[in-house]
């Protein structure tokens, strides 16, 4: 079932067309011959200060910053993020999880999971639309979308996470209102604040509902790295047939919160959308992180990613 995304965009987000400043600005950062745009204002490298970096760690092991891995951690890059690290990412979580459908998605790498989450709620969320989340909730939910001000539709949950029942009766007293929620926001795995880790049956449920009433899936998920159970969660991105999970994760609980490195998963016409606000905003993540967390991530694990 291909999936028309547009149904969920807000009515600001759907007037703004695609941006050629965006196509043009990847182009010129790929080296592209033939195109020199002068309006970047792109600088030249050799004016750059810092040649080189080494980085030690804790346990004495160390990993250099090279001068061409320099030059691209002072220099503009790919809005989505730097490639190198990218292509990492796509190999964890094609690793990991072996999504469904796996080449109608794409990764976006965000200053934090939590700049990832607001820019998620940016483009579907208008406001009074209707959004589902636990009766306990984790509070950058109420931050990223204070301005947008929807309906939050509270489900409880107990010691298996959200509970199915409670959840179908909310999204049929909504809907017996004329109301129809956009999405569902979950922590599965190490619920903040609760620390409830939901049950794999209750997933499969919980995606059946999303298919049978149409509403997106946000998996909110920092801490399932830090889930030390014998055998692996399944998440919702293994479980997404239809296109309707957007994952979120962080390297703020498992690297540093300071580096401000987090990523999304998301079917490709949603990112393209978010890519779209990020050229006019952010432009792309800090490059210093990426580079770095890149580098180390190659030396650790041996995958070739350059």
């Amino acid at each position: 079932m291909e999936q028309n995304y547009g149904r969920f965009l807000t009515s600001t987000i759907t007037k703004i067309p695609g941006s050629i400043h965006t196509e043009i600005k990847n182009l010129v950062v790929n080296d592209t011959p033939l195109i020199h745009n002068l309006s970047f204002g792109i600088p030249n490298p050799e004016t750059f200060p810092l040649h080189k970096a080494t980085v030690t760690l804790k346990d004495g092991s160390k990993f250099d910053i090279s001068p061409k891995e320099m030059t691209e951690t002072l220099q503009y890059n790919k809005i989505n993020g730097y490639p190198p690290l990218v292509k990492h990412l796509k190999h964890l979580i094609q690793h990991l999880h072996n999504p469904p459908k796996w080449s109608d998605r794409e990764v976006m790498v965000t200053n934090g999971s939590l700049e990832g989450l607001g820019r998620v709620f940016e483009i579907i969320l208008d406001n009074g639309d209707f959004v589902i989340i636990p009766e306990h909730c984790y509070q950058g939910v109420f931050v990223t979308t204070k301005h947008i001000q929807p309906n939050y539709i509270t489900v409880k949950s107990d010691h298996d996470g959200l509970i199915v029942e409670c959840l179908q009766d909310a999204i049929l007293n909504c809907r017996s209102k004329g109301g129809s929620p956009k999405a569902l926001y979950i922590n599965p795995c190490g619920c903040n604040p609760t620390g409830t880790v939901l049950s794999e049956s209750r997933k499969g449920l919980i995606y059946e509902l999303a298919c049978k009433y149409d509403f997106l899936i946000l998996e909110d998920d920092p801490y399932s790295y830090l889930d030390y159970s014998e055998e692996p969660t399944v998440s919702f991105l293994q479980l997404d047939t239809e296109g309707r999970v957007i994952r979120l994760e962080s390297f703020s609980k498992t690297v540093s919160a300071g580096l401000r490195l987090g990523f999304i998963i998301a079917p490709k016409p949603l990112v393209y959308v978010m890519g779209n606000i990020t050229s006019t905003t952010t432009i792309h993540t800090s490059m210093l992180p990426q580079v770095k967390r890149a580098t180390a991530l190659k030396l650790t694990y041996g995958i070739e990613i350059d």
